[in-house]
């Protein structure tokens, strides 16, 4: 039986041997972890837009809402990924 990397360059049978030897490798914990920091980075600028609103007394508005709106949105996607 011919081997079926004859005809690749050595580089490519390089690849394909690397990818082989880390198939399962695993990198679920390294993402959670940036979407976790970039939901908890979101949580304080929020926070500090409404602590400066209340500073300057400025009333509660549409796009308030809609920020925070987002913001449960965003968790819930962040959930759903990191369970599956």
């Amino acid at each position: 039986m011919a081997d079926p990397h004859a005809n690749m360059p050595p580089e490519q049978v390089a690849s394909i041997q690397y990818q082989l030897e880390h198939i399962h490798d695993n990198r679920q914990a390294v993402i959670n972890g940036a979407g976790w920091s970039l939901w908890i980075a979101a949580i304080i600028a929020i926070l500090l837009r409404f602590y400066a609103k209340s500073m300057i007394r400025s009333k509660f508005k549409a796009e308030d809402g809609t920020i925070l709106v987002a913001l449960v949105s965003l968790h819930r996607e962040i959930s759903i990924h990191e369970i599956n």
